[in-house]
């Protein structure tokens, strides 16, 4: 089961083309990458295009979805950890300063999730030239938006210090 929570306060809308894009990082990438900037922000389009993965309906639904929360419970092995990984590097690659944190209840749990997004980011060039810095726990964008890969134990004391934007729950029921 995976849980995820949205803080909204830095987010205008949730799909299409004038999105959760802010104008300064339009600017930035409207020099790099224009043909894509438009429609990088939805992330479908992303997903498909700059990732190379065509998502499932249900996979769209998912990434469309701007709920403060969402539960995504369903059968094994038909892409939860992919989509949510994708969902993760696509709020930290689009949005500037925002801080994504992929949790679990233990390290090993967590680093599972986290490595499916140091996967897509080490094999698409488009993606890492945009990384300012990467380490086994953490990626951080030229954007100033990092990625963070910790252990919640139990009572989620070992996440102090961190304001996210973004918070990724895996195994929820055990956290």
């Amino acid at each position: 089961c995976l849980y995820i929570e949205i803080n909204k306060s830095k987010r205008t809308s949730s799909r299409g083309n004038g999105g959760m894009f802010p104008q300064e990082t339009k600017a930035v990438l409207k020099t790099k990458d224009e043909e894509i900037l438009d429609s990088i922000v939805d992330p479908a389009f992303f997903c498909r295009n700059i990732i190379g993965m065509e998502p499932f309906e249900y996979q769209k639904h998912f990434l469309w979805d701007d709920s403060k929360r969402i539960v995504f419970k369903a059968a094994r092995q038909i892409g939860k950890s992919t989509i949510t990984a994708i969902k993760a590097l696509h709020r930290a690659f689009i949005v500037p300063d925002e801080q994504v944190l992929v949790l679990a209840p233990t390290f090993r749990q967590s680093s599972l999730l986290f490595d499916k997004i140091l996967e897509i980011v080490e094999a698409n060039s488009f993606i890492n030239k945009y990384v300012a810095r990467f380490t086994r726990t953490m990626v951080k964008f030229e954007n100033n938006s990092r990625i963070h890969c910790l252990p919640s134990g139990r009572t989620g004391f070992q996440i102090r210090g961190f304001s996210p934007t973004l918070i990724i729950v895996d195994e929820a029921a055990y956290v």
